[in-house]
């Protein structure tokens, strides 16, 4: 379990109660529920992708300090959602809306449909499909699809909103980190 100073701790005090929080063992909530033990590992690794190799990447390509601000943002708390999941409080549709909200505003910040902004949709559908159950689950997929259908007819039709890349190869970096980054994240859900 995390100890209470665990926000002002810095250094290998942190990195050892985040480990415990995301390898440690399972509560019993996790027992009954395996997909809350999902939850907590995918948060701690979402977090952790989000903020040492989406944003590190972000900052070598040059994108958008908006686009930097909502990726630290939601790393940030995506870490703090893995530790409310430790302390057994799972919150499955705040994660569904960061993951949602990143989206957005990276889809107008890194290219629209030229960028790899699009990758993620696959890995919240895969996330809706194992966290949700019947009348919520269709209505959340609905929501997803609706979504990317609205952003790509907007790019379509106002190609001047969305921040187009400089050059070939930072289209081609871009493309390239969502797309190992987005396997990453459904192997986890799905391995």
């Amino acid at each position: 379990m995390l100890t209470a100073p665990f926000a002002r701790q810095t250094g290998i005090g942190m990195f050892l109660d985040v480990s415990r929080a995301m390898w440690g063992p399972r509560s019993e909530l996790e027992v009954e529920y395996p997909e809350a033990l999902l939850f907590r590992r995918l948060c701690f690794l979402t977090g952790a992708l989000l903020l040492f190799v989406v944003v590190p990447l972000d900052v070598g390509i040059r994108l958008s300090p908006w686009l930097l601000v909502t990726a630290v943002t939601s790393g940030v708390a995506m870490f703090g959602l893995g530790t409310l999941a430790a302390r057994g409080m799972v919150h499955v549709r705040a994660f569904l809306l960061l993951i949602a909200l990143t989206i957005n505003v990276g889809w107008f910040t890194e290219g629209g449909a030229e960028g790899s902004v699009g990758y993620f949709f696959f890995a919240a559908v895969v996330y809706i499909v194992i966290f949700f159950r019947g009348a919520r689950r269709w209505t959340y997929l609905a929501l997803f699809v609706a979504d990317g259908f609205a952003l790509l007819q907007v790019d379509y039709l106002h190609p001047e909103w969305t921040a187009g890349f400089a050059n070939p190869l930072e289209r081609v970096l871009s493309l390239t980190s969502g797309f190992v980054v987005s396997t990453i994240g459904l192997t986890l859900m799905i391995g």
